[in-house]
């Protein structure tokens, strides 16, 4: 099987990279933005489809890494768009909702704004190898630092990225908020690995 790697995600793409996105982080996305369509739409629209590195096998988008550079991440809805979506008041609720799981990057920083692979391409490596693919475009572009975000129940990506070289540099408790949500977690560890 041979498996491609792009800087970026081809057009095409969008829609599966948004189903992929949401699949994988439903803890995170499911609670503010939805499960189903409407939620994918949302995303599939304001994807930056070069903040992300993609891996295909036969035409399939089989995992995305988001990247979040300066104030661009990988996936960047505004305001204007949830209320448009939501509601005024269920647009603001979104917008929050986003913003509390948003990080905020130093100088020399990118963060992984998510990471996911397709359920019937997991332990192949695909993971691991677009985070080694993440090193590489980080240091041409003089990036000294790469950071993520991990939610207390995801033990299975908390040892992924310990193996990484990702070290634990602060816990971000979301409470009460994570009841006001209904997200299943109640605090993220902020992981970093120096380049």
């Amino acid at each position: 099987m041979r498996i491609e790697y792009m800087d970026y995600l081809p057009d095409s793409y969008r829609a599966p990279a948004a189903r992929l996105y949401l699949s994988a982080l439903r803890d995170k996305l499911g609670p503010v933005l939805g499960y189903g369509y409407r939620a994918q739409m949302i995303i599939a629209e304001h994807i930056r489809t070069d903040n992300c590195i993609a891996a295909v096998s036969a035409r399939e988008l089989i995992g995305i890494l988001g990247i979040k550079a300066g104030k661009h991440g990988f996936f960047n809805p505004t305001i204007r768009v949830l209320c448009k979506k939501f509601g005024v008041i269920g647009g603001f609720f979104s917008i929050l909702g986003l913003m509390l799981l948003d990080h905020r990057t130093g100088a020399g920083e990118w963060h992984v704004d998510g990471v996911a692979v397709a359920d019937h391409m997991r332990n192949r490596h695909i993971g691991t190898t677009l985070f080694n693919r993440l090193e590489i475009k980080a240091r041409h572009h003089g990036i000294r630092r790469l950071s993520l975000g991990v939610i207390n129940t995801n033990h299975r990506a908390r040892i992924l990225y310990e193996r990484l070289g990702y070290m634990n540099v602060r816990q971000d408790s979301i409470k009460p908020f994570n009841t006001i949500f209904r997200f299943n977690f109640d605090s993220a560890s902020i992981m970093e690995k120096k380049m």
